[in-house]
């Protein structure tokens, strides 16, 4: 198994550094302008201190308008850099999350077949959307303000050791203690947050699966069923937000605690040290200034450190869907030139996991024609589409086509030369015409009307309100199984690939629906080789021969009058699952 990304920064520092290079200069300049923002902020008080002193007390008026003018100098400084500040976070708002997200959805897009199985879509959403968001929040709070705090706290201790040590070593007893409590709750934090993240994505998947069944619920009047499923699983998050909350809530008010006790201490001291004259009284302005800054420096870092808990949860999410082994394109591979259409599987051996799915399979299909595979749930009849396509690297053996060896040419290349059908096939949220043109996008205003045609789209088009332009899909209109079959069909006549599978893909449709979609079949299998997986009789005797799947095998593979006569295991399969439709 797969090593996952562990604890921040030690094992996540070369990839986290890996999209942060290309905004180095960004994220320098950002830096130096917290920092110097920071630090300059810290003066104000020392400032003001010498300004009580000198107006009120030694009434040197000239001194007072010099220091005036250097506290206009100091502010008119900060504010430019905070300008300068505030552009560079924008721009890293914009470019830096735009890069990351960009990144995660080519991830996802490129990743291994296989990789992303354990996580939902719902989890994956949440990670492109909302984690990578905490990239840049780990950065920008938790990395460089958090150090800009920490060196305000040291500005601070050291100018009022300047102006009076015992005031000073009371001030430096608050951040250890403060420190202790942060770190304290913020371990029983992370568990708490990690469970709150991962219930929140699988929640969210099961609203989108929810809203991608409606039909479904609404057929089997599973209205109060779903309801209390919402309930419970909206129960169960708002459960576990409250218990974060807690942790994080008693170490503020821990901290706020302490650093009051510290207050009271500060005004007794400062009281006495004025009565005797060891401290002047714009010294003690500045100091309960400098107290009430640190006190809010430290409750910024207490909920900093708590923060960086929630936060490193998002950013390991992020980080292991990045770490995710892509498909190797093999670009540098020569190009799969299918003129035939002749496959051979031979000696293929797939297991998944301890289970054995394939097991020294052979089988060739010779060119142009058709050949359906069958077999009972489970035997392996999609596996052995998928080696095809390749989708699965971890198999022994080889598959050639027209005598080259798949695992020889660019992918690519050789998903490009095989078109397939499923039973449940995507249209997406746009026009008509825009989820034709994904198969093909160069495609001419007369190919797509050919491939139409030839799909028997033409005449549902026509009876659409706005033609090719329509908009299906999510918020769209509304297509039947049978139209989005042959929306499918007619984009695998767009690409105009050499080799066809069928994979299941009259099993949902009624019997008008897949009278026209065996028309399209027709027109899309001619001249072409075509693979078939169908439980359905209609289906197999427009094959050619008929492959009989099972325990990882081919077992037999001819016609299926002949398969009734010489193959057992097909006259059983024919019993329990075509007897009825040919009769």
């Amino acid at each position: 198994m797969k090593k996952r990304i562990g604890r921040f920064p030690i094992q996540q520092i070369k990839l986290f550094s890996h999209f942060v290079k290309p905004f180095n200069m960004s994220f320098s300049n950002l830096f130096i302008c917290i920092v110097s923002t920071s630090v300059i902020g810290m003066l104000y008080p020392y400032i003001f201190g010498l300004l009580v002193n000198e107006a009120f007390y030694h009434r040197n008026w000239d001194i007072f308008k010099t220091i005036v003018m250097w506290y206009a100098i100091v502010y008119i400084s900060e504010q430019s850099l905070h300008f300068i500040l505030n552009c560079t976070g924008a721009y890293l708002r914009t470019r830096f999350l735009f890069s990351i997200r960009l990144k995660l959805f080519n991830k996802i897009i490129y990743s291994k077949a296989n990789s992303l199985n354990e996580k939902s879509t719902g989890d994956l959403i949440t990670i492109v959307n909302k984690d990578s968001e905490e990239v840049l929040n780990i950065i920008h709070w938790n990395i460089f303000y958090a150090f800009a705090n920490v060196l305000r706290l040291i500005v601070a201790f050291i100018l009022v050791c300047t102006i009076s040590i015992p005031l000073a070593v009371l001030m430096a007893l608050s951040a250890p203690l403060a420190a202790y409590v942060s770190k304290h709750f913020a371990g029983k934090l992370k568990l708490l947050i990690r469970q709150q993240r991962d219930t929140y994505g699988k929640f969210i998947g099961w609203i989108m699966e929810i809203v991608n069944g409606m039909r479904e619920i609404r057929l089997l009047s599973a209205y109060k069923y779903t309801t209390r499923q919402y309930l419970g699983g909206l129960i169960r998050l708002i459960r576990i937000r409250n218990k974060t909350s807690f942790p994080q809530y008693y170490s503020d008010r821990v901290v706020s605690g302490i650093l009051l006790s510290l207050d009271l201490f500060l005004y007794m001291i400062a009281a006495i040290m004025v009565l005797k004259g060891t401290v002047s009284v714009g010294g003690v302005v500045a100091c309960i200034q400098y107290f009430t800054r640190s006190k809010e420096l430290l409750k910024t870092l207490s909920n900093s450190y708590a923060k960086l808990m929630e936060r490193t949860v998002a950013l390991n999410k992020v980080l292991n869907l990045l770490d995710e082994t892509d498909e190797d394109q093999r670009k540098n591979k020569k190009e799969l030139i299918v003129n035939d259409g002749m496959i051979k599987w031979s000696q293929i051996v797939f297991n998944y996991g301890d289970k054995e799915i394939l097991n020294k399979l052979d089988l060739t299909i010779f060119p142009g024609e058709k050949l359906a595979v069958v077999g009972a749930s489970g035997a392996g009849k999609s596996t052995l589409i998928s080696t095809l396509l390749d989708f699965h690297d971890l198999y022994m053996g080889h598959i050639e086509i027209d005598g080259q060896n798949i695992k020889e040419v660019s992918l690519k290349s050789l998903r490009r030369n095989i078109g397939i059908v499923h039973q449940e096939n995507v249209v997406f949220q746009g026009t008509l015409r825009e989820n034709l043109l994904i198969a093909y996008p160069k495609a001419t205003e007369e190919q797509i009307w050919d491939a139409c045609k030839y799909a028997l789209l033409t005449r549902v088009i026509q009876n659409l309100p706005l033609g090719l332009e329509t908009p299906i899909g999510i918020g769209g209109f509304n297509l039947s199984g049978g139209e989005v079959q042959r929306i499918a069909i007619a984009r695998i006549f767009l690409r105009n690939p050499k080799i066809i599978i069928l994979d299941e893909a009259t099993s949902s449709l009624d019997n008008e629906s897949e009278r026209f979609i065996h028309e399209s079949w027709k027109n899309l299998t001619d001249n072409r080789t075509s693979i078939i997986i169908t439980h359905r009789l209609s289906s197999i005797l427009n094959c050619d021969r008929v492959a009989v799947l099972s325990e990882g095998k081919i077992i037999s593979c001819d016609h299926h009058i002949k398969l009734l006569k010489n193959c057992d295991v097909y006259k059983q399969l024919f019993a329990e699952q075509y007897k009825e439709e040919a009769v």
